[in-house]
């Protein structure tokens, strides 16, 4: 407990669950999610796939295999979806 006191202190004291949702929210932010719905209980967001096309034109190199592998690939995954409570 003591160290958890220490860590909380260096840290800049003590964290509500507001503050640590805001900064929970901020990381999803920084790494590209957008909000899609916002209400007072929480925040749900979403990451788009992205489609490489250096792995698709690596894929093109293996005779076209590679490439049908890859566009199936991508076809099959699905956006990120990620969901914060506030409180």
């Amino acid at each position: 407990m003591e160290l958890v006191n220490r860590l909380e202190t260096a840290l800049g004291g003590a964290q509500t669950p507001s503050q640590r949702a805001e900064r929970e929210l901020e990381k999803y932010l920084r790494q590209g999610y957008v909000i899609v719905h916002k209400d007072e209980e929480r925040v749900q967001l979403i990451r788009k796939k992205k489609f490489s096309f250096l792995l698709a034109f690596l894929g093109l190199l293996c005779w076209g295999f590679g490439l049908a592998v890859y566009v199936l690939y991508y076809l099959a995954k699905r956006d990120k979806v990620a969901t914060i409570r506030l409180r």
